[in-house]
């Protein structure tokens, strides 16, 4: 226990300071104000070790705000610790059912987009599909006694406009929005896929994963630059696929309604724009291997002998 908590603080520091450094131009003004106009609201989970806020993913978030005007955003306030990762996980999935309710509720007919890097795009899929992971026991006593394991209503998904996900330590290679070069599965893939298929969420979601990922796709822990370098390689990408996805929502019978009470957007936001929407995925570049080239073999061995305890 002693060696794993010393194993815990190391990786912590050697990894956070990486993961914080990627964040450190990204916004993190949270809002939970409904969207105005034509905008959206985006949620956020961060991945493992970083500070409180959006996280390295956030750089695709504010790309979003600046290129769909009227947008919010807030982030998912969980652990996102690797010490304790079921449990983290869990509440990680507590909590972003509880702010995507609270939108449903109060901003009628407008779209959300959700996205999440690592432990945060396992907080992000458990969140709207299930937690239906393999390793992981029944977890309603951590969720206060709500069974997190069956996906949202079809009413609540259908509010859903995308979905962004990279690193996911829940990758199933059967998926059909996977993105990117991996061929094997995550460290703890996800037993069922389908119902991203039944409630239509696959069409509507990208998940980036690399070969050699030691999360999302088994790979060794000498290469967790790659893990690092999802924003890098695929964020204007995600951006794009966002953008692209917010043109096509329907909203309600009425159209994209404005409801709810309007507040001020959680971001600065620009004029729209940006690159021309594809509904074609990016090439893989080799980006995500190199961005982090710099990380050190004390980072990959803590990371390495961490998961060994845990697992």
């Amino acid at each position: 226990m002693l060696a794993a908590t010393f194993l815990a603080a190391f990786a912590t520091g050697a990894l956070a300071q990486q993961l914080n450094g990627n964040a450190s131009l990204v916004s993190n003004i949270t809002s939970s104000a409904c969207p105005t106009g034509n905008g959206a609201h985006i949620i956020v989970a961060r991945a493992s070790l970083e500070a409180v806020g959006f996280g390295t993913i956030g750089a695709v978030k504010d790309a979003v705000l600046a290129q769909v005007p009227g947008s919010t955003a807030e982030f998912v306030n969980y652990p996102a610790t690797l010490d304790a990762y079921f449990m983290s996980e869990t509440r990680g999935v507590y909590a972003m059912r509880t702010l995507i309710a609270a939108y449903i509720a109060n901003c009628p007919c407008q779209p959300l987009v959700v996205m999440g890097y690592s432990q945060g795009a396992q907080v992000t899929a458990d969140s709207l599909v299930g937690q239906q992971v393999t390793a992981f026991s029944d977890n309603m006593t951590l969720a206060g006694g709500v069974a997190i394991d069956q996906p949202l209503p079809d009413s609540t998904l259908s509010r859903v406009a995308a979905m962004v996900i990279m690193g996911d330590p829940t990758f199933n290679t059967n998926e059909s929005f996977h993105v990117g070069n991996a061929s094997k599965n995550a460290l703890f893939p996800r037993e069922d896929v389908s119902n991203f298929e039944r409630t239509g969420l696959a069409s509507r979601t990208q998940s980036y994963c690399d070969a050699l990922d030691p999360y999302c796709a088994s790979g060794s822990f000498d290469n967790i630059s790659v893990h690092l370098g999802y924003v890098k390689e695929y964020g204007v990408a995600a951006t794009t696929f966002v953008v692209d996805q917010l043109k096509q929502y329907k909203g309600c019978a009425a159209g994209n309604a404005t409801g709810g009470a309007n507040g001020t957007a959680g971001g600065a936001n620009g004029t729209s724009g940006g690159a021309a929407p594809t509904s074609s995925p990016p090439a893989y570049t080799g980006a995500a291997v190199n961005v982090y080239g710099a990380s050190s073999a004390m980072l990959m061995a803590a990371m390495a002998a961490l998961f060994a305890f845990m697992l």
